[in-house]
């Protein structure tokens, strides 16, 4: 298909805001400060990210109407992503899972909180280092934290995951030098533990890749980062943050007792190798 439609900018993203509800505007805004191309068709928007072809939500449509109109949205996709080994389908409420058969129902729950929901996090126990992320070995270090996690629960193929994370670092890490994101990790005894990165969307601020090694968990890590997050966003201006989780986890629940409140899931279908 061709280019027509293309929309860039605060005024397309306030729009699409409207329209996808606040999960899905600020994984399509996040996925454009990472040098995604955002072309709106009407019915459906089409993200495409080329420097990072694996990054399976930075290559994806969010349709919105129609979720149980599979034969539809699944010709569409293949029309707009002829070269991805992946399928990625952002929908505007759950499906019938029967509508698409071979294809996974994501469902994320998405939870939010204001500014004034600010507070002090949890003293963490043991001697433990927490600072931005600064440099290509930090970066590196986070690599290696998420690829021994996956290694851990399977969650991703784990075949091309590292360059998939290298390439996504990348431009996350130009997101922090642009001054449009912060990613905070936790050092115990000279080693990345734990993290959690925040991305300006406007005036909504977005966490992303939060994580803790398994050895280092309940020790208030992702609390401590969650918050250290929080005030860089509120010193950038952002009234609302926004944070994603698996419906339903443990993930959820902690979120929610930082003052985290549930708004409307994000849903969609994909497949990926």
């Amino acid at each position: 298909m061709g280019d027509s439609g293309v929309s860039r900018g605060p005024g397309a993203e306030a729009a699409w805001v409207e329209r996808l509800g606040v999960g899905a505007w600020t994984d399509v805004v996040v996925a454009l400060r990472a040098g995604a191309d955002v072309v709106d068709r009407g019915q459906y928007i089409v993200v495409r990210t080329p420097s990072n072809r694996s990054y399976v939500w930075g290559n994806c449509i969010h349709v919105l109407e129609g979720a149980d109109d599979a034969e539809r949205w699944r010709t569409v996709f293949a029309e707009e992503f002829s070269d991805v080994g992946h399928v990625a389908i952002g929908l505007p409420r759950t499906p019938d899972a029967a509508a698409w058969p071979g294809l996974h129902v994501r469902v994320e729950d998405v939870l939010v909180r204001g500014p004034d929901a600010e507070r002090e996090a949890p003293p963490v126990s043991g001697d433990v280092e927490v600072r931005p992320l600064r440099q290509d070995s930090d970066w590196g270090e986070l690599v290696e934290l998420l690829v021994e996690e996956n290694a851990r629960t399977e969650e991703f193929p784990q075949l091309g995951f590292r360059g998939f994370l290298e390439r996504t670092f990348q431009a996350r890490s130009d997101i922090a030098l642009a001054g449009d994101g912060c990613f905070f990790g936790a050092w115990a005894e000279g080693r990345l533990v734990a993290h959690v990165g925040v991305i300006a969307c406007g005036p909504v601020a977005r966490y992303q890749w939060v994580v803790t090694h398994v050895d280092h968990r309940r020790r208030g890590l992702a609390s401590a980062l969650i918050e250290q997050c929080a005030r860089w966003a509120v010193a950038h201006g952002c009234v609302q943050q926004v944070i994603m989780a698996d419906a339903g986890s443990a993930a959820a629940r902690l979120y929610e007792s930082l003052g985290f409140v549930p708004g409307d899931p994000v849903v969609g279908v994909e497949w990926f190798e």
